[in-house]
C-alpha cells in the first residue's frame, strides 16, 4: 500500500479582486451603521455642523456636492472603524473574512499588526498606489509597513 501524504496548500496572496470585494462588504455594514445613528437626533446635529464646515471649505462647488461629500467622508470613517475593530477582534476586518482572506501572522501580531494596516490605509484612502504590487503577485505597501501578509 502506498503511504498517503499530506499535500501542502500553497498560501496564495489575497488579490485584489476579493480585498476589493472585502472593503465594499465592509463599506456596505459601514452605510447601513450610518442610516442607523442617523436615527439619533445629535448624529444628525453632528453631521448637519460637520456639513456647514465643508460648505464653508468648499463654497465654490455645487450646492448638492458638499451635501454629499460630509456624508460620504462620515460613511468612509465609519467603515474604517468598523474594520479597525473587527481587525483588533478577529485578526482581519468582517469583509476580510467573509471572503476568507487571513493573516499569516502569529495571533497577536495579526490584531497590532493589522490594526495598524487599517491605520495605514486610514490615511492612504484608496490610494492604488500602494496596491499596485498586489496586480503582480506581491504583497501591497500597507503590508510592508505593517509586516502582516494577507492571504487566501
Amino acid at each position: 500500500m502506498k503511504s498517503l501524504k499530506s499535500k501542502k496548500f500553497h498560501e496564495i496572496n489575497a488579490g485584489p479582486v476579493s480585498r476589493l470585494s472585502a472593503l465594499l462588504i465592509d463599506l456596505s455594514l459601514s452605510y447601513g451603521l450610518f442610516y442607523y445613528l442617523n436615527s439619533y437626533i445629535e448624529f444628525r446635529d453632528f453631521i448637519s455642523e460637520f456639513s456647514g464646515i465643508i460648505q464653508s471649505y468648499l463654497g465654490l462647488l455645487n450646492k448638492n456636492l458638499t451635501e454629499v461629500f460630509p456624508i460620504l467622508i462620515v460613511v468612509y470613517l465609519l467603515g474604517q472603524f468598523i474594520r479597525f475593530y473587527g481587525t483588533l477582534i478577529l485578526g482581519v476586518s468582517f469583509g476580510q473574512l467573509l471572503m476568507g482572506i487571513r493573516g499569516t501572522s502569529p495571533f497577536i501580531w495579526n490584531r497590532i499588526g493589522g490594526g495598524g494596516r487599517v491605520f495605514i490605509e486610514t490615511f492612504s484612502g484608496a490610494l492604488l498606489l500602494l496596491d499596485l504590487p498586489l496586480f503582480s503577485g506581491n504583497i501591497s505597501i500597507k503590508e510592508r509597513l505593517s509586516m502582516t501578509r494577507l492571504i487566501r
